[in-house]
Order: C-alpha cells, then structure tokens, then sequence
C-alpha cells in the first residue's frame, strides 16, 4: 500500500544534482536556479549556481485586486513548504538538501538558503 515506503526515509527516492553550472536564470514566480516543493531527500553538492533572477511578475505573485505591485520572490535556490499529504506523512515540512562544496552567488531577490 506504499505506506511502509512513506515512514522509512531509506525507501524515499533521492535527488541528486552534481556538478551543474546553473547560472543566468529568470523566473517569472520563485528561483531562476533551484526551486524545491515535496522533495524529501535531496544533495546538491558541487555546483555553481548564481545570477539566478526573480522577475515576481507570475499572476500568483501579487496580492488580489492590486495588479501594480507585485510581492517579492526569492532566487536562487529555493525551498517551499511540502505538501499536507507529504508533511502529514513523513513530519518534514519543508525541502532541507545537503549543500556541500557548492559556489553560490544570490539573485536580484537574494533570498537563497544559507
């Protein structure tokens, strides 16, 4: 039934992004480089992952009712709250990735994880 899969992290599937340039980005919502949603095992180890720009001009960025100011998105790498179904399951709530030997420079957003 899968339910054994979702309480042992040893069965949960990884992702790995190794030795990438990801740089010179643009994202109308959130990242331009990384951008993580229900991703419960993730290493991002030596990369170079800069210059990566948040332009906030995705219609889910600005408040209802006011189409002139949009609400600033972070760039760069960026990591969102799980799903209920995957933080109900597992009791992580947000991605939480390795990052080892990685050269990062932030975004016009700047707002990556430290």
């Amino acid at each position: 039934n899968g339910q054994d899969t979702l309480l042992d992290p040893n069965d949960w599937y990884e992702l790995n992004i190794f030795n990438n340039i990801i740089v010179n980005n643009v994202a109308a919502n959130a990242a331009g480089g990384i951008y993580l949603q229900d991703a419960a095992k993730v290493n991002i180890i030596n990369n170079t992952i800069a210059n990566n720009d948040s332009t906030g001009t995705a219609a889910d960025t600005f408040t209802p009712g006011n189409l002139l100011t949009s609400n600033p998105q972070p760039a760069g790498i960026v990591a969102i709250a799980h799903s209920q179904n995957l933080s109900g399951t597992t009791g992580q709530n947000y991605s939480n990735p390795v990052l080892r030997d990685n050269c990062r420079g932030s975004g016009k957003q700047g707002k990556e994880i430290p």
